[in-house]
């Protein structure tokens, strides 16, 4: 009985963080829809309104706040939109050339190691760790 509990709270709490990761990816999403209207296509302050209400999102506050931010801050939400997926893409890279000897630890320490740099950067070196990787687990 302990086995099914434990495992059942494993695979419940996947899916949880899954869901969260997935509201995590929609809220950028949406943020940067909204950054890029009203910095590109010139939205005003009820047209940005009328984008959030269509979401369901209506708290006049929020909204207001939420507009002053974005008005205040060009291309923040972007920019984190935009590096998520880069980071996302980076590990579906990596997964798929390593397969199951792919260790997220691993892939992060040569992240972090590697500090901060333009993406294009990143994958070059990225490639020659994917190599290292490769050919620490041939025999």
């Amino acid at each position: 009985m302990e086995c099914e509990y434990g495992f059942g709270f494993a695979v419940e709490d996947e899916a949880v963080a899954e869901l969260l990761s997935q509201s995590q990816l929609f809220s950028l999403a949406v943020s940067s829809y909204m950054d890029m209207g009203i910095h590109y296509d010139g939205w005003s302050r009820p047209e940005a309104k009328e984008y959030l209400a269509r979401l369901g999102i209506a708290d006049e506050e929020m909204v207001d706040e939420f507009y002053e931010f974005m008005v205040e801050e060009p291309a923040c939400y972007l920019s984190y939109f935009i590096g998520c997926l880069e980071f996302m893409d980076l590990r579906e890279k990596a997964q798929g050339r390593l397969g199951e000897a792919f260790d997220a630890r691993g892939f992060h320490q040569f992240l972090l190691e590697m500090g901060p740099a333009p993406f294009y950067v990143i994958e070059e070196y990225m490639e020659e760790w994917l190599g290292e990787q490769i050919q620490e687990e041939e025999p």
